[in-house]
């Protein structure tokens, strides 16, 4: 049986993880964020770490080679058959083309939300140790400041300064018409209203992907 990878794309804020966190548990489909593989070499004592902290600090786009070679590795850890989500990436036309070695894309969600939105849930967004993610405004824990899962106390994310996400808009806009270019280009994207609840954006994505699966 052929394996179904998607693809989320979406502005900072725009909710794409805790949808594909949804797809997760309700589908069982395997998460790849870039956020975290980056975060998680970042925390290694290797040249390459140090790179990507540099990078991760400006807010810079991380350079293909680089993302290409963090996904390599970590879909050799998984089943030949596995169903994918790729949370926030490719990032760039670059990314785009050299992930189309490595997998098939099945089809690219394109998650639009206006700036001011994204801006306001990135406000809000809160992080584990762990990794579990929250948002004041959106998703928030059940006992405020205290991750659901492992109890540990939860914090805005490093990168998450006004300077590096209003950078971050800044090149998601400028690369990101390309990227949605050459899917639509091949058939596969499709665009969902992502200034919406939650449950609706999840309804939205369920019915295409309830076709594939």
């Amino acid at each position: 049986m052929q394996r179904t990878v998607l693809v989320f794309i979406g502005p900072q804020g725009s909710g794409k993880g805790t949808q594909a966190k949804i797809l997760a548990d309700r589908e069982g489909f395997h998460v790849i964020e870039m956020g975290g593989l980056l975060r998680a070499e970042a925390a290694k004592n290797t040249p390459m770490s140090e790179q990507v902290r540099a990078i991760l600090a400006k807010g810079d786009l991380v350079p293909a080679r680089l993302t290409i070679e963090l996904i390599r590795k970590k879909l050799a850890t998984l089943p030949t058959d596995a169903n994918i989500v790729f949370d926030g990436f490719p990032r760039s036309l670059e990314q785009a083309q050299e992930l189309d070695t490595l997998v098939r894309i099945t089809r690219v969600v394109h998650i639009d939300v206006p700036p001011d939105v994204s801006v306001k849930r990135i406000s809000g967004r809160l992080m584990c140790p762990a990794g579990h993610n929250y948002n004041t405004y959106y998703v928030p824990p059940e006992k405020e400041g205290i991750c659901n899962v492992d109890k540990l106390p939860l914090v805005h994310r490093e990168d998450d300064t006004p300077t590096a996400v209003r950078h971050r808009l800044e090149l998601y806009n400028e690369v990101t018409t390309k990227v949605l270019e050459y899917y639509r280009g091949q058939g596969k994207l499709l665009t969902v209203n992502g200034d919406a609840s939650v449950f609706a954006v999840s309804q939205q994505i369920n019915q295409e992907v309830q076709v594939l699966v």
